[in-house]
């Protein structure tokens, strides 16, 4: 599917998610890996300071127990060698006790730091690059954690325990996770309460689903996950990944699958089924809920219009070289009349979509076909590709960057 077709109509959208092409193995082959439940979620930052620091304290502590009645001069920097020593070779034997024993931890912390770049996405090139968001510990696009933020406030206190962009390393997850796609506990909420936030998630135009363990719960199947949760993905917009978008539509020697055929996105094929798996939204999408709101989307917040803030000319020149830092970025705003945060945020991405000549479609992502139009704008090379950041010169950027010193 190219991205120019999330502005299709919906039945089209269906019929293109489908046809996607099927040399890639089918996605959620095996369940994703869900954090403990019973675990507090854990900043990968936080995790990997606990999980360094854990060993030595442990050494320090082991060599002052052992030297416990002892009175022996040792030679200067023993402590520091043995302790180091002691330290190294606990935690070589404790990353090999959490191959075995994974939901003890060993090393203070059972959630271990992924050190992989982010997916690399058609027509973006980094989280940095495009405005990406930070949303209770994990990454997703501005118009993803917008539905999400919407869900909360009407059912609040799911608890997020796996977001979106970790590269493909997560092994388990077939690739779901490497773009917009989240994971919620359930641990402590009722029937009730699981019916509610995944109908509330549907209505805003994500693909919700109750995933089970090997046990089978709420009339869902056994699905051999290791914990109950609750699997959530963009349905046919924002910025999934292709494993995550054949969870919504796909088709393989003619048998259909994925959400929008009814089906729970699972290599199984297994039926759409579970509390609150309404069948009602399978082609609704956030810019699709957003238009059936009749009135009064708030004049400030990332889901309403877009502030706008005028900047009388004339306005500064700007280097043109090819690196799209704060200082282009200001300058954009400026011809923009949007905020000079010097950042490529969410209501620029939308505001350059307007200013394109393209609709306003409340999403802060740059598709293929708004680059294409930007490119067409500034008489750069038109080919849907852009590495907007401050440290790639692009030939776009410099492109930009020469209209906007011709147009102050």
């Amino acid at each position: 599917m190219s991205d120019d077709d999330l502005t299709m109509p919906e039945d089209a959208l269906l019929d293109d998610l489908a046809d996607e092409p099927t040399d890639e193995p089918l996605i959620d082959e095996t369940p994703d890996p869900t954090p403990d439940d019973d675990a507090p979620v854990v900043p990968a930052q936080v995790s990997a300071v606990i999980r360094t620091f854990v060993p030595y304290l442990i050494a320090g502590l082991v060599w002052l127990l052992a030297r416990v009645g002892f009175d022996i001069e040792l030679p200067a920097g023993t402590d520091v060698f043995l302790t180091t020593l002691i330290g190294t070779l606990y935690y070589m034997l404790a990353r090999q006790l959490e191959k075995r024993w994974p939901q003890v931890p060993w090393l203070g912390s059972t959630r271990q730091p992924l050190y992989t770049a982010p997916a690399r996405l058609t027509g973006v090139s980094t989280l940095a690059s495009t405005g990406y968001v930070w949303w209770r510990g994990g990454k997703f696009s501005a118009g993803f954690r917008d539905s999400l933020e919407d869900v909360d406030k009407e059912v609040p206190g799911f608890i997020l325990t796996q977001g979106g962009f970790n590269g493909t390393s997560v092994s388990a997850s077939a690739g779901t996770h490497a773009g917009d796609a989240a994971d919620f506990s359930v641990r402590g909420k009722t029937l009730a309460q699981v019916t509610a936030f995944i109908l509330a998630q549907r209505k805003r135009g994500n693909f919700a689903s109750f995933r089970t363990t090997s046990v089978a719960k709420w009339g869902v199947r056994a699905q051999g996950f290791s914990s109950y949760h609750i699997h959530v993905v963009p349905n046919g917009w924002a910025m999934a990944s292709l494993a995550a978008r054949r969870q919504i539509a796909y088709i393989v020697n003619g048998v259909k699958r994925g959400y929008r055929y009814g089906r729970d996105g699972l290599s199984s094929n297994g039926p759409d089924v579970g509390p609150g798996h309404s069948s009602a939204y399978r082609l609704r999408t956030w810019p699709g809920y957003l238009a059936t709101k009749t009135a009064g989307l708030p004049a400030s917040g990332s889901i309403g219009t877009i502030p706008r803030t005028y900047h009388p000319k004339p306005w500064p020149a700007i280097a043109e070289d090819g690196k799209l830092g704060p200082a282009t970025l200001r300058r954009l705003q400026m011809q923009l009349s949007v905020a000079t945060t010097g950042k490529l945020d969410h209501y620029t991405i939308r505001a350059m979509k307007v200013w394109l000549g393209l609709p306003d479609d409340y999403v802060g992502i740059l598709y293929p076909s708004a680059i294409r139009a930007l490119q067409k704008r500034t008489g750069a090379y038109v080919d849907g590709i852009w590495q907007p950041t401050a440290t790639t010169v692009s030939p776009t950027t410099r492109a930009l960057q020469r209209y906007l010193n011709g147009h102050r």
